[in-house]
């Protein structure tokens, strides 16, 4: 059963005489709602029961009922509530206001409580701007921007400074971009952060990349893949070289399918090494490396010593550049199976990507086993029906699903890379042999009432 959200209670906790925060943070333990003769009281895990009659006995007069909370909401207003207490005016802060600031509890305690949001939200990116009169907060949930709570504007300089110690950046440093990365466990979570701090007219936009490790991995069939294009995934995991390729935007779940095919291919006969930036999720039995760009270890550097490893299967998280393409494209060549990833709109310009990195035809056809495109589309939430509740932030949608299109390479296509075929004229023939694109896809979602039509619209438009 789920738990009740501090959320439900927002109301009543605006006006409620609470606890003293000292006494919350020792005992895990909140009011909710208060009236003349009743009281309805959280508590998490750490409430303990000889705790309850000494509430009984404080709040005698009045009916008291008990409520289990999840702790990291509970965390969060903490942080919440010690950082309205905190906060520096001062438009000009020097590099000693700004380290006291940073280093404040109570900002530390509310910088941790945006991450732990963003965690329970399930957000990718976590969105914070720092405006001239007012703090933008907003997390990515689902490819979409929602709002977060509000913050004090006196705040700002405070949290920025925070975010730059965590990632060791320069907290003086408000002219030109930075960027960074830290890894830290809150509530019990390992989390991955990629930092990004850009000063814009009247301040600063800082996002967050939220990069949770995670155990559970999910197969292909979780995913969405079906049908004719699972049978072809399933299919190139058998293959003994080559390279396979998943495209997409940024965000459209690409990383996630190829650690889904890695588990098709994991097995004790097989050693298989990945390049990561970062490592999503943790497999065992399989070799994963970290790209590490501070100290210039990058896809190609990294996959120039893998290939001395004697890989039989090797993942690199992305193809980004034309060294790390030409070393891709070598590996394919001598006895590897490769898989990456590319960012293209659909799985047919793969070719001419390929071609942009100077990858020539001949070799394309050569190495070239399969391409994928993909994206991920909001499900119409179980629980309302797209009505809108609290399960799904009253946005209809609850979850996201894979739609694709793809295509393995055979000697009719071959031939029309060799003669240098456009694009349009690959797929004229790949629809004649009976090819589903990604609209078509999506179309028959919207059909079976997993997604609704303006959102096939708003991904692929």
């Amino acid at each position: 059963m789920e738990k009740p959200s501090l959320d439900d209670y927002k109301i009543y906790l605006k006006d409620i005489k609470q606890f003293p925060i000292p006494y919350i943070k020792t005992n895990g333990i909140i009011k909710l709602k208060e009236d003349e003769t009743s009281v309805i009281i959280g508590y998490t895990s750490k409430l303990p029961l000889k705790k309850k009659s000494g509430l009984n006995h404080l709040l005698k007069d009045k009916t008291l009922e008990y409520i289990q909370i999840n702790q990291s909401e509970l965390t969060s207003y903490i942080s919440k509530s010690d950082s309205s207490l905190s906060g520096d005016t001062q438009q000009n802060l020097q590099e000693n206001d700004l380290n006291r600031l940073a280093h404040d509890a109570p900002v530390i305690n509310l910088v941790n409580s945006i991450i732990i949001d963003g965690i329970n939200l399930n957000a990718s990116d976590i969105h914070i701007e720092g405006y001239k009169n007012h703090i933008d907060l907003r997390f990515r949930v689902d490819g979409v921007l929602i709002e977060g709570d509000s913050i004090k504007k006196s705040l700002f300089p405070g949290i920025s400074s925070r975010i730059k110690i965590m990632a060791n950046l320069n907290i003086m440093e408000r002219r030109v971009p930075q960027d960074g990365r830290v890894s830290v466990k809150l509530e019990d979570t390992s989390v991955d952060l990629r930092i990004s701090i850009v000063p814009i007219s009247s301040g600063e936009s800082i996002v967050l990349r939220l990069f949770i490790k995670k155990d559970n991995l999910k197969s292909l069939e979780d995913l969405g893949y079906r049908g004719d294009n699972l049978n072809r995934l399933k299919m190139v995991t058998k293959y003994p070289h080559g390279l396979i390729l998943i495209t997409g935007p940024t965000g459209s779940g690409k990383t996630t399918t190829l650690n889904a095919m890695l588990q098709e291919l994991n097995c004790r006969e097989k050693k298989i090494i990945t390049i990561e930036d970062p490592v999503e999720y943790n497999i065992p039995g399989v070799n994963q490396i970290e790209v590490k760009a501070n100290i210039n270890l990058g896809f190609s550097d990294i996959l120039r010593r893998v290939l001395r490893q004697d890989p039989d299967v090797i993942m690199i998280g992305e193809i980004r550049d034309k060294e790390t393409a030409e070393l891709v494209i070598r590996a394919s060549l001598t006895g590897h199976l490769v898989l990456s990833t590319l960012h293209t709109n659909d799985a047919i310009s793969v070719i001419s990507r390929l071609k942009d990195l100077g990858i020539p035809d001949y070799l394309i056809t050569s190495v070239l086993r399969a391409s994928f495109a993909q994206r991920l589309i909001r499900k119409t939430c179980n629980s309302c029906q797209g009505s809108g509740c609290k399960s799904c932030l009253d946005s209809g949608y609850k979850g996201r699903i894979a739609i694709s299109e793809g295509f393995l390479l055979n000697n009719k296509i071959e031939e029309l890379i060799l003669d240098r075929a456009k694009p349009y004229q690959i797929k004229k023939h790949l629809i004649s042999q009976g090819f589903i694109d990604l609209y078509k896809a999506g179309d028959s979602l919207v059909n079976c009432g997993l997604t609704t039509k303006s959102e096939l619209q708003r991904i692929l438009s």
